[in-house]
């Protein structure tokens, strides 16, 4: 009777382990190749966080530096974009937001926009890459082939996935 109980508690206890790894429980940024349906890369985030998109402008040929921050809900929101290059292409501001020219470049702030989910081509000259949270920049060329369809999103990883 008393081994009968030692091995309920070690199934029960076990299968909380088990269950408790798919529980949804680290927040990702991740992107995934929609051409493949591979993840590519996979980045803890908290509110807050910030991440940068950089890439060559496909008709005025200049960079182009578009700035997002994880909202406290978990979303992806677009704060504010650079360009060294103001002509096609380009978007106006609208209500609310706000041009600053430099020196060097002009920005766009107040876009204040949610994207669900992010989606981008690799271009063949754009040389799209990201920045999350100040790291070294990551360079899409590097990782997949030009052309290909990337998704920038949002999960919260279990215990499991986050291991394997």
């Amino acid at each position: 009777m008393k081994n009968k109980r030692i091995l309920i508690g070690c199934i029960v206890v076990i299968m909380a382990g088990v269950l408790s790894g798919f529980v949804p429980a680290t927040p990702q940024l991740f992107i995934l190749n929609e051409n493949t349906g591979k993840i590519i890369l996979e980045h803890n985030i908290q509110p807050g966080d910030t991440f940068d998109m950089n890439y060559m402008h496909s008709v005025n040929r200049s960079r182009v530096t578009d700035h997002f921050v994880i909202t406290d809900d978990y979303q992806i929101k677009v704060e504010s974009t650079d360009f060294s290059a103001y002509g096609a292409g380009i978007p106006e501001p609208e209500g609310g937001q706000t041009i600053t020219l430099y020196d060097d470049h002009v920005t766009i702030d107040g876009l204040d926009r949610l994207v669900d989910p992010y989606r981008f081509f690799v271009g063949t000259i754009a040389d799209h890459n990201i920045t999350i949270c100040d790291d070294a920049p990551i360079h899409f060329t590097d990782l997949v082939e030009p052309k290909s369809s990337l998704v920038v999103d949002i999960r919260r990883a279990g215990f499991w996935q986050v291991l394997f």
